[in-house]
């Protein structure tokens, strides 16, 4: 890269015109855009106001290669959300640089570009850079003051886009110690110690890490990586930040320069449980008397004192009357006696209420700390408190535990939504321990049951019935609230891969209205078309996969599915007496990795009763297969799709 350009704003000439000339990168020729060069400063300075401030600095210079990359709005700045009055953004500097006819043009950022969006309690700084097209070179900074934060913004090291260099800086006094903590690809280089940046260069390691001491009791910290490729959605993904390089830090002691005055945050598990646990906003909501929940509580255990019976009761009350404000959160937004009034809260709220009452029913409860899916996963060697941003409420039965979240009416009894399951957790009560929520934990299943009762030379009648499982009934029940229209629109949405003129008859609900059971959905096709003397049909009425979702050849991630399942499809088809079978589909039984994937496609067809069926099932019993693993698989969707596009040739024989 040459020289340490961040925040200088004095790319030269030279280095302009190579980048700006150049259209494909050795490091990834089918990339959109490429990061020439990135920085994060981070420098902590003292504040008569605020006792400490904290400066941080962001430095890109992008190259821009494909129109995709313009409509992924990289040109389009979003400082993120800051925080009210004691924060602010400021020194926002870009030009935009392209070549035209030789000559490089720049085009400043104006200042009026620039402005501050309200996003409800926080703001964000956004702008977007001007005359931005395929071959332009992108360059910007800004600065974000805020007060001392216990977590600074932290290096997020891949991206979608591969990175010729991107380094991360902290610069505080000596007084702050920081505990880093790292997501790294296995097998990734690990970082070199250097003592000046200057030696990094001139090696041009992949990996460096340079520690040098102030002579005013600051220290500063430099991390920085090379040839970074970058890492993209792929099919059966369910977190992708989970799988993209990263550096977090945590201030993790504060040193007075005595010892009875030094400061431990958060070192140990320990400390994280204790803090929540005396928290006003969390334990101490629970560690109350609580006595006007009394009455309320005893009223809904009158009709079912079992521990079971007792917690149906209570979750059952919380669910349909606490209405959620759409707020997540690890800590209360009010009292518990606020919310129960109220009859509103965030997630908190609601769920620190539900284990409230379970407590006062005698109920073995306690709340749990969880990171949701689209957050990033919890890291069991360090407690980062700031990567908790859900909790949910577990209760043990018999031995057996139970967990519950009562902001969703439909979320069922016992079960948590699937973005719940991100892996690490913590129980937090007076003791604290640990959890892990596996999407293995997890297992859906789905049964698809098809009856032709008539089929003839223009007329095809199909009896159809789903029962969903718990996941994909809370999900329609979900998407068709306080919609009158939503079956039919889904049964239409179903219909619309057969041919022919379809009409819909007999359509019914089953549970709808109980979320704590499977959804049953029942309708009738009618399906008029002309017949020829063969007739083609597909034995998959309802197919598992019209297509192969792993189109690409190669893969550079997991293959990773939201939890276990089994879909099961079951046709019968009574022949009428002027027709006959005159091929059918081969059975066929795929499995892998040791039948943790497996498919079956078995059709029967009996000859006295004139009756053919179809048995398919298919089956996922584990959740994550390594990347070596992906040719297979792809190659095992490729035969179950294949194959559930066989047909059925029937052919017409003269009436009997």
């Amino acid at each position: 890269m040459g020289a340490d350009i961040a925040g200088a704003q004095n790319l030269d000439d030279a280095f302009l015109k190579e980048h700006l000339e150049k259209k494909i990168y050795s490091l990834d020729s089918e990339a959109d855009a490429v990061v020439l060069y990135e920085k994060t400063m981070i420098r902590t300075e003292s504040n008569i106001r605020l006792g400490f401030e904290q400066i941080t600095h962001v430095y890109k210079c992008i190259k821009i290669l494909k129109t995709a990359a313009i409509d992924m709005r990289v040109a389009d700045i979003s400082t993120g959300y800051v925080y009210g009055r004691s924060s602010y953004v400021n020194n926002i500097i870009g030009t935009t640089y392209n070549m035209d006819d030789g000559k490089i043009e720049k085009t400043p950022l104006l200042s009026s570009a620039a402005f501050k969006k309200n996003s409800g309690e926080f703001y964000e700084m956004v702008f977007t850079m001007p005359e931005v097209k395929v071959g332009s070179i992108v360059e910007y900074s800004y600065d974000i003051n805020a007060p001392l934060s216990y977590y600074p913004m932290p290096w997020v090291i891949q991206g979608p886009f591969p990175k010729l260099q991107s380094e991360y800086e902290i610069e505080s006094p000596s007084k702050f110690n920081y505990i880093d903590v790292s997501q790294l690809s296995v097998g990734d280089e690990p970082f070199r110690d250097y003592n000046t940046k200057k030696e990094t260069q001139a090696d041009n390691v992949t990996s460096y890490h340079v520690l040098t001491e102030m002579n005013d009791k600051r220290f500063s910290v430099l991390w920085g990586k090379r040839n970074i490729p970058s890492v993209n959605e792929e099919p059966f993904i369910c977190n992708i930040i989970n799988h993209r390089d990263r550096l977090d830090l945590q201030i993790s002691a504060v040193y007075n320069g005595n010892f009875l005055y030094n400061q431990e945050i958060l070192t140990t598990w320990k400390k994280l449980n204790d803090l929540l646990w005396s928290a006003p906003k969390f334990g101490e909501q629970l560690k109350t008397s609580n006595n006007f929940l009394n009455r309320l509580v005893d009223s809904l255990s009158l009709s079912d004192t079992s521990a079971m019976g007792k917690a149906r009761s209570i979750y059952n009350y919380v669910r349909k009357n606490i209405d959620y404000d759409h707020y997540q959160g690890l800590y209360a937004t009010e009292d518990i006696y606020k919310v129960l009034n109220n009859k509103r809260g965030s997630v908190a709220d609601i769920n620190l209420l539900l284990t409230a009452m379970f407590s006062k029913a005698g109920i073995n409860a306690s709340p749990v700390v969880l990171s949701t899916l689209g957050n990033l996963r919890i890291n069991p060697s360090y407690p980062l408190l700031n990567r908790f941003n859900y909790v949910v409420s577990m209760v043990t039965i018999d031995s057996v535990r139970y967990f519950f979240d009562a902001s969703d009416k439909f979320n069922p009894f016992g079960i948590l939504p699937t973005y719940c399951y991100n892996g690490y957790a913590r129980i937090i009560d007076s003791h604290g321990d640990e959890l892990f929520l596996s999407p293995d934990d997890l297992k859906e299943r789905n049964v698809y049951v098809v009856n032709i009762d008539g089929i003839g030379d223009s007329l095809c009648k199909i009896n159809i019935a789903e029962k969903h499982g718990m996941f994909s009934s809370m999900s329609l029940r979900k998407k068709w609230d306080g919609d009158s229209t939503a079956l039919h629109k889904y049964i239409k949405g179903e219909a619309e891969s057969y041919k022919g003129d379809v009409t819909i008859s007999d359509m019914k609900t089953i549970n709808l209205e109980n979320a704590d059971t499977n959804l049953i959905i029942k309708y009738t096709l009618n399906i008029t078309s002309k017949q020829a003397g063969i007739i083609y049909l597909n034995a998959d009425f309802r197919k598992f996969y019209s297509e192969n979702p792993f189109k690409s050849t190669h893969r550079k991630l997991p293959v990773e599915f939201p939890n276990k399942f089994e879909d099961i499809y079951v046709m019968t088809l009574k022949l009428p007496e002027n027709m006959e079978a005159e091929d059918l589909p081969k059975p066929i039984i795929v499995k892998y990795d040791e039948g943790n994937i497996m498919f079956k496609h078995l059709v029967n067809y009996d000859s006295s009763n004139r009756v053919i069926t179809v048995n398919s099932n298919f089956t996922v019993a584990k959740t994550n297969f390594d990347v070596k693993e992906y040719s297979t698989i792809r190659e095992f969707f490729g035969t179950m799709v294949e194959n559930e596009n066989d047909m059925l040739v029937l052919k017409k024989v003269k009436d009997k």
